[in-house]
């Protein structure tokens, strides 16, 4: 069936076709369906972005600056929204896929120290005496004699 509706060539990365379609498959639909979905989806986004650049091509130096900072605090904000959906897309991808949290979701790995083989001062044959129980001549502290009540 013929269309009038403009007609557009793209080159994708290798990854990119891929998941592409694998999404068509899963949805049941063409490639072009799910390209077309998703830059409808975005087209509010990019009018907006379109309309705030003409009227900084338009505006004066000083107030295109003030704009262009807004505009990259915007975008910043935008991103950030993005990183914490992408967050939420691996936590649905892990509860799905019945495997833990992702790693990147987990606080960084810490054994605080604790050693899985006994060190050489673990071992009662080499154990390091304490300083406190002898005296500088080498001999020891005798022991304190519990005091009577006589």
């Amino acid at each position: 069936m013929a269309t009038t509706k403009p007609r557009l060539t793209i080159t994708l990365e290798p990854h990119t076709h891929l998941v592409i379609s694998t999404l068509a498959k899963l949805q049941g639909g063409s490639k072009s369906k799910v390209i077309t979905d998703l830059l409808d989806s975005v087209v509010p986004v990019l009018e907006r972005t379109a309309r705030v650049l003409q009227m900084a091509e338009a505006a004066q130096t000083s107030v295109t600056q003030d704009m262009k900072t807004a505009f990259e605090d915007s975008e910043k904000k935008l991103e950030k929204m993005i990183n914490q959906a992408m967050g939420e897309m691996e936590t649905l991808e892990d509860f799905f896929s019945g495997e833990p949290v992702s790693e990147h979701a987990q606080p960084p790995y810490s054994n605080r120290g604790v050693r899985s083989k006994p060190t050489p001062h673990s071992d009662p044959e080499t154990e390091v005496k304490n300083p406190e129980s002898s005296t500088t001549s080498g001999r020891k502290k005798p022991k304190a004699r519990k005091v009577s009540d006589h």
